[in-house]
């Protein structure tokens, strides 16, 4: 595994690119190549750049798989026959989930949708225990999501991550299915998404990543 920290402009994502060709060149097929980053945006200038520079030479680079972790994620979770039903903007939800609560109770204090989304991802992500005074809210909200049939972006990363971990069938289709793994804005990376990129690149582990600790 290879671990490239530097700083903004430095060339970071030119040195994913050149990596990228260097598979390429010793043959490596461009359909065993993962390449992952944080955002849409991000996953959209990376595919830009591969075609710029290495399509001309390397026609093969263009179709190379350049997503966003949450798109591999439902990927993994279509493939295991789950997901279909995604829930984009949960704050609405949770908005209705907190009304319901002061309806029963007009005494109740609860936070906003915007506070009870961050400690709801707080604990799918990263198991941490929200404060006692979200707890009802985000147990309605968890209620709503069933009556559904949904997920939402945080369940699709862990469950995905599950999935791989637990389904033996699942783990070696997925693991065998890339022999690279590339993650571009690695300092954007959760901890949910971190497990879900070292699962897809065992046994062989021949991740690259490349980051800065400044822009987290």
């Amino acid at each position: 595994p290879a671990q490239i920290i530097a700083p903004a402009g430095s060339g970071k994502t030119t040195t994913m690119v050149a990596r990228l060709a260097v598979l390429l060149a010793r043959g490596v097929a461009p359909e065993r190549i993962c390449v992952v980053t944080f955002n849409r945006d991000a996953a959209a200038d990376l595919r830009a750049r591969v075609e710029r520079r290495l399509g001309p030479s390397v026609p093969s680079a263009t179709t190379i798989e350049i997503r966003t972790l949450h798109a591999l994620a439902r990927q993994v979770l279509l493939d295991a026959g789950e997901g279909r039903d995604l829930v984009a903007d949960r704050l609405p939800l949770l908005r209705a989930a907190r009304r319901r609560l002061m309806a029963g109770d007009a005494s109740v204090i609860m936070p906003e949708a915007t506070t009870l989304d961050s400690w709801l991802s707080a604990r799918k992500i990263e198991g941490r225990e929200p404060p006692p005074d979200t707890a009802p809210a985000l147990a309605e909200y968890e209620d709503l999501l069933r009556a559904r049939g949904a997920i939402d972006f945080d369940d699709m990363v862990v469950h995905a991550g599950d999935l791989i971990d637990t389904d033996r069938r699942l783990r070696r289709r997925w693991q065998s299915r890339f022999l690279h793994v590339c993650v571009d804005e690695f300092q954007d990376v959760d901890a949910a998404q971190l497990r879900l990129v070292r699962l897809l690149a065992a046994p062989e582990d021949n991740l690259f990543v490349v980051g800065d600790d400044d822009q987290t």
